[in-house]
């Protein structure tokens, strides 16, 4: 019994030693085996200490945990936690913390509504069928580049009022804003290049809508017309919330969807399901939110707070890993499987307390148009087996690369 007791406590140290070198670019991990790597620090060492994230920050691996920390916003803070390198942008409302978040958010909840999104609902079916109708065509496509990248982004634009013409742009503006918290080249053109040619670009936006008669129903001319508290926006707080919108809006449903069809395509019977049974989509994608969480946010600890047995001290970091949370056996039986019939999933795909996102509805909606749209296009296709996909680790997990054919493989 007591050499049993010592095993657990060797095994237990053992994966926190390993938890104190984790980081998302530690090329020893890979979209194959992080998830192994969670699942043991869940298991043993479920609120670890790593040195190598930004001087140290602590992990957060179980759903309880998780949700935890995201709903004790006066503890676990934004506005020192999210930068992932000195020098980023406070983008609003992301980075605001109470009292302030609740009055940005006030008018800005109202700006993606459900029923304000889903105005857009017959122009997205029309986009997907757009990108879709090449794709059979050809018989095979890269489904990032032909369809999972472009579909949202010009969704998005839309809604936000941006023109359609400026997507490779403002993709490029996400992309380097994204690399800089890895790359210093990428962090170099970050600060030199692309905030100047961002901000310039939201600010000549802006101007036009506020410089028009009749300026168009969209986010920008709202956001022109907002309140913060009893005052208007500044035009700085204008162009910081066009910054964030464009990070969230050009990456994370490009990231969720191109792992949702690389299930359906390596998994032909839960396809099959969704082909056979359209309805099942909104379960599905819910299931797939849980199971496909790719978002890892980080908060800063504005006092001292015991979380799980561990004792953090104002100053310190956590990374909130909402992949490891969404498959937590302790929260989810068989967690490990993707099941359509799994009852009441709910999850943390979209974050939790203040600061849960802001876009939900509009991508949930982009999800559900995409999945159904494909679907009743294509129902059976498979991966290019000389072309695998290629994905990447990061604190946004992401799909570079899904080559497909169409038909049964």
């Amino acid at each position: 019994m007591t050499i049993n007791k010592d095993a657990n406590r060797e095994d237990e140290m053992s994966a926190c030693e390993r938890a104190r070198t984790f980081t998302f670019t530690d090329p020893a991990l890979s979209i194959e085996n992080i998830f192994g790597v969670f699942e043991e620090f869940r298991a043993k060492c479920p609120v670890a200490k790593s040195e190598a994230i930004d001087k140290g920050s602590f992990l957060v691996t179980t759903y309880k945990d998780a949700d935890e920390v995201l709903r004790e916003s006066g503890t676990f803070i934004s506005g020192e936690g999210v930068p992932p390198y000195l020098g980023n942008p406070k983008w609003i409302p992301n980075a605001v913390d109470q009292p302030e978040h609740r009055l940005y958010r006030r008018d800005l909840n109202q700006m993606f509504t459900e029923s304000k999104v889903r105005t857009k609902e017959a122009a997205m079916v029309e986009s997907v069928r757009g990108y879709m109708r090449p794709i059979l065509e050809a018989g095979s496509a890269d489904l990032v580049r032909e369809l999972t990248t472009p579909f949202p982004c010009v969704a998005f634009l839309e809604v936000l009022g941006a023109p359609l013409s400026d997507v490779d742009m403002l993709i490029d503006f996400k992309d380097t804003m994204l690399a800089a918290a890895h790359s210093d080249e990428a962090r170099q053109k970050l600060f030199t290049e692309t905030l100047p040619q961002l901000m310039g670009y939201f600010n000549n936006q802006l101007d036009l809508r506020a410089e028009a008669d009749e300026p168009p129903a969209d986010v920008l001319t709202d956001l022109v017309n907002s309140t913060v508290g009893d005052r208007p926006y500044t035009r700085d707080e204008m162009i910081l919330v066009c910054g964030f919108l464009t990070l969230a809006g050009l990456d994370t449903v490009t990231a969720t969807l191109s792992k949702m069809l690389r299930f359906l395509a390596e998994n032909p019977d839960h396809r099959a399901q969704l082909v056979e049974d359209p309805s099942l989509i909104p379960d599905a994608i819910e299931e797939m939110l849980r199971f496909f969480s790719i978002v890892s946010p980080s908060r800063a600890v504005a006092k001292p707070y015991e979380l799980n047995g561990v004792q953090l001290q104002p100053g310190d970091r956590v990374e909130i890993l909402l992949p490891s949370a969404g498959r937590d056996e302790a929260k989810y039986k068989d967690a490990g499987q993707v099941d359509f019939h799994r009852e009441r999933v709910t999850h943390l795909a979209f974050g939790g307390g203040i600061h849960r996102c802001l876009g939900s509805h509009l991508a949930r909606l982009e999800l559900k148009v995409g999945l159904t749209t494909i679907l009743e296009m294509m129902p059976d296709f498979h991966l290019d087996p000389a072309r695998p996909p290629k994905e990447h680790l990061s604190e946004v997990l992401g799909v570079d690369e899904l080559h497909i054919i169409v038909g049964k493989g």
